[in-house]
C-alpha cells in the first residue's frame, strides 16, 4: 500500500458516493493509495446493480450475465489485471464460459456461438455456407477496426491520422446497421453476431458501431465470464479489499449535498444530516443527481448544465427472475444465455414496449455457468427485455400492477415457445420494471447503462474529471454502460482523485 499525508483540516481526504461498481473501484483505488476515504451507500448492501437478492430459497443474480475483459493467466484483459492489483482475485472464483450464446429464432434457426474469434467463424460458417466470404470479411474488418479504435482512442497515438488508421477515421461515426449492411446483409448474420446490443444500450440503427465492436471483441479475445456466487461476491471482495485498506464505509446513508463553494469541493451532507469535511469527491450517482440534485446551481458551470440537457436518459429493462423446481437439462437449456427470437423479429426487437407483446428477449441460465448457483435439484432463469423508462411513467399508477404482469407473463410464453415446460416448474418469480430500477438504482427513468451511447458522446468525449475543482464521476454515465467500463471508470477517477491530492499536499 502507498502512504501519503493529509490535510488534518478535514474528516477525510476523499469521499465516495455511491458503492456500485464504479465507486467501488474508485474508492479501493485510493485507500490502497494511501488516502483517508469513506464511502457512502444508501443502500444496505453494496453493489448497485451487482448484487443480489433472495425469494425463497433462492438467491437472484440482480442484473450480470456475462462479464467481459477478465480472461485468463496466460490471455489477461484489464479487468483480471484489475482485479489482480486490488486483491480482487484472491477473494472469489471465476467461472468462464466457452459459449458466447445461443440464438434461436422461431422457425427459423437454432445455432450455438463459441467464444474465440475462429470457433465464432467456423460455426457461423457451418449453418450459412454461402455466406463464408461475407463472415471473414466481417471478422477481418472488427478486428482491424477494433485494434485502430484502440490505438486513436485509448492510446491516444500523437501520431493519429486518416492515412495511419484509414479504418478508423472512415468508419467511426458509423451506425452498426450501416456495418451490417456493408458486410453483412444476410438478416439471419446479422441477429447472430449483432445479439449484444443489449448489453450496449442503442438499436441498430442508432448506435455507433465501436460500442458493438469492442464489445463483441472482448467477450471473443476473452470469453464471457462470471462468478460463483454471482456478481455480489465481487461486491463483497471489492468492499473488503476497502476495508482491509483502511477505508470506512457508512451503509443506509445516502448523500443529499455536494457542499461546493467558489468552484471547489469542500464536503458532503448526508441524507440524516450528517456532515463530512473533505476536498475530493468521486461521486458513483448519475451526472443527473450529481450536478442538479446534490449541487447549488450557482455552482455548476453553465457547459455542464447546457451538455447533460443535450443528452438522452439511457434504456432501462423489464426483468422476470424465475425460481425452477428442475435441472435447466430438463427443459432443454443447455447455453449460459440464449437470445430469443419470434419468426419475423429481429435486433432491433430486444427493446420491446409495455403496450405491445415482446417480440425477442434474453434469456440467461446461471446453472449452466456453475451448479452452485441454485439448490440442488433446482435452477434459476433471468427473463429480459430492454424498455425505457418514460414509457413506463406514463402508465396510470392504477394500471402499473396490470401491465406489469402481464407482460411478464408474456415473456414467459415467448421463452416457452423455445423451452417447453417452463410455466409448470416454477417455483419463485420475480418481476422488475424500469419503475424498479429507479427506485433500487435511483438513477433517472432507472437506466442500467447511463447516458445513451450517440456517437456524439462517445467515449473520447467523456472524462472522469469534473470542471468543479476537487469532483470526480465514475460509473456508466461517464464511460457508457456495463461492468466493464463503469469498473474500469472508477479506477481512472480513483488515480486522478489521487494525484490531484498527492500534487497538493507537495505544494503545501
Amino acid at each position: 500500500m502507498e502512504t501519503t499525508r493529509r490535510n488534518p483540516m478535514t474528516d477525510y481526504d476523499a469521499v465516495v458516493i455511491g458503492a456500485g461498481c464504479g465507486g467501488l473501484t474508485a474508492a479501493t483505488t485510493m485507500a490502497q493509495s494511501g488516502l483517508k476515504v469513506l464511502l457512502l451507500e444508501k443502500h444496505n448492501i453494496p453493489g448497485g446493480c451487482a448484487q443480489s437478492f433472495y425469494r425463497g430459497r433462492f438467491e437472484f443474480e440482480a442484473s450480470l450475465h456475462q462479464l467481459s475483459g477478465v480472461g485468463t493467466e496466460d490471455n489477461p484483459g484489464q479487468i483480471r489485471k484489475l482485479f489482480e492489483r486490488m486483491g480482487v482475485l484472491d477473494r472469489v472464483e471465476l467461472v468462464q464460459e466457452d459459449i458466447l450464446y445461443d440464438v434461436k429464432i422461431d422457425g427459423k434457426l437454432d445455432i450455438e456461438l463459441p467464444s474465440g474469434r475462429v470457433e465464432l467463424a467456423t460455426a457461423l460458417k457451418k449453418s450459412f455456407p454461402e455466406e463464408g466470404e461475407s463472415i471473414d470479411g466481417f471478422f477481418n474488418f472488427l478486428y482491424d477496426f477494433v485494434y485502430q479504435f484502440h490505438a486513436c482512442v485509448y492510446g491516444k497515438d500523437p501520431e493519429a491520422s486518416p492515412e495511419k488508421y484509414p479504418i478508423f477515421f472512415k468508419y467511426a461515426l458509423s451506425s452498426t446497421q450501416a456495418i451490417f449492411d456493408e458486410f453483412l446483409p444476410n438478416h439471419q448474420l446479422q441477429v447472430c453476431v449483432g445479439s449484444y446490443i443489449c448489453y450496449v444500450g442503442l438499436p441498430t440503427e442508432t448506435l455507433p458501431f465501436d460500442r458493438l465492436a469492442v464489445t463483441l471483441w472482448s467477450y471473443l479475445e476473452y470469453k464471457p465470464t462470471h462468478f460463483v456466487g454471482g456478481s455480489q461476491a465481487m461486491s463483497n471482495a471489492l468492499i473488503d479489499c476497502f476495508v482491509e485498506a483502511g477505508g470506512q464505509v457508512k451503509f443506509n446513508c445516502g448523500v443529499d449535498k455536494i457542499v461546493v463553494e467558489n468552484g471547489c469541493v469542500k464536503g458532503v451532507v448526508a441524507e440524516n444530516g450528517q456532515k463530512f469535511t473533505t476536498q475530493y469527491v468521486v461521486s458513483n450517482a448519475s451526472s443527473i443527481d450529481t450536478y442538479l440534485r446534490m449541487i447549488d446551481r450557482d455552482q455548476v458551470p453553465q457547459e455542464i448544465v447546457e451538455s447533460l440537457n443535450s443528452k438522452e436518459i439511457g434504456v432501462s429493462a423489464v426483468t422476470v427472475y424465475l425460481g425452477l423446481d428442475c435441472d435447466p437439462s430438463e427443459l432443454g437449456i443447455s447455453a449460459p444465455c440464449s437470445f430469443l427470437y419470434e419468426n419475423s423479429a429481429g435486433l432491433n426487437e430486444l427493446y420491446g414496449n409495455p403496450q405491445k407483446a415482446p417480440q425477442a428477449c434474453l434469456l440467461t441460465s446461471y446453472d449452466n455457468v456453475s451448479s452452485t448457483f441454485s439448490p440442488e435439484g433446482a435452477c434459476q432463469m433471468v427473463l429480459i427485455d430492454l424498455q425505457y423508462g418514460e414509457l413506463w411513467q406514463s402508465i396510470p399508477a392504477n394500471e402499473y400492477t396490470d401491465v406489469k404482469y402481464r407482460y411478464a407473463d408474456q415473456m414467459i410464453a415467448l421463452a416457452e415457445k423455445f423451452y417447453p415446460g417452463i410455466r409448470d416448474r416454477i417455483e419463485e418469480v420475480e418481476v422488475s420494471t424500469p419503475i424498479t430500477n429507479m427506485r433500487y438504482l435511483s438513477t433517472p427513468g432507472g437506466s442500467i447503462y447511463g447516458f445513451s451511447p450517440y456517437s456524439k458522446d462517445m467515449r473520447m468525449f467523456s472524462s472522469t474529471v469534473s470542471p468543479i475543482k476537487g469532483l470526480f464521476l465514475a460509473g456508466a454515465w461517464v464511460t457508457g454502460g456495463g461492468y466493464e467500463p463503469s469498473l474500469v471508470s472508477g479506477v481512472g477517477a480513483g488515480r486522478a482523485a489521487v494525484k490531484q491530492f498527492q500534487k497538493r499536499e507537495t505544494v503545501s
